[in-house]
């Protein structure tokens, strides 16, 4: 389980905020229509963090090095009752090329997601906390976490999704997002190994 971690940004191949590769991965796929899924929970407990992001989504960026950070937001979650959860750590699902999750943050849904840039999430301008207080039927709808991640070998380093583990007053549990990505070594992210989706 990792931990927000401050940090400074290094210098990295620019990849601007709302790249064409993260709108078209995210558009259609987690948050399709944002209609929102909230399975059958228990009576008399608190609030449970959900996403609606069930279909598989992914990116990948070229050109990218080891001990750099990269940020990429765009990724929904809501409560499935009125409440707050506080998320505790994110750890990335199969992760390859010593890819780790370094920092992670959550913000209300808007109109304005976040992409993905090689900077640290603290000098990114997302901004957040640690906690989900919204629910996925409410006006705003949900909201929108990003994940700071470093991978520490200079290979293709990937991930097959990420884990979400959260409490709330009354419970606790684990939310897991069907998140794909690479960051490829090659400046030609369109090679058979850098492909993000399986």
């Amino acid at each position: 389980m990792t931990h927000p971690q401050p940090g400074g940004s290094g210098p990295g191949r620019k990849v601007t905020r709302r790249t064409r590769a993260a709108a078209l991965a995210l558009s259609g796929t987690a948050l399709a229509g944002l209609t929102w899924f909230v399975g059958a929970r228990p009576a008399l407990t608190g609030p449970h963090l959900t996403s609606p992001a069930t279909a598989a989504f992914g990116i990948s960026l070229p050109s990218t090095k080891a001990g750099q950070a990269y940020t990429f937001g765009s990724l929904p979650v809501c409560l499935d009752k009125p409440g707050t959860v506080a998320i505790d750590g994110i750890t990335p699902v199969g992760a390859k090329g010593g890819l780790a999750v370094t920092a992670f943050a959550a913000r209300l849904l808007s109109h304005e997601l976040y992409g993905a840039e090689p900077v640290r999430l603290s000098s990114s301008g997302f901004g957040g906390s640690t906690t989900v207080d919204t629910t996925c039927d409410s006006s705003v709808g949900g909201a929108e976490v990003a994940v700071e991640l470093v991978k520490s070998e200079a290979t293709n380093a990937r991930m097959d999704g990420i884990t979400i583990a959260w409490h709330s007053s009354a419970t606790s549990g684990e939310v897991t997002m069907p998140f794909h990505l690479v960051l490829c070594q090659s400046a030609d992210q369109d090679v058979p190994e850098c492909q993000s989706m399986p």
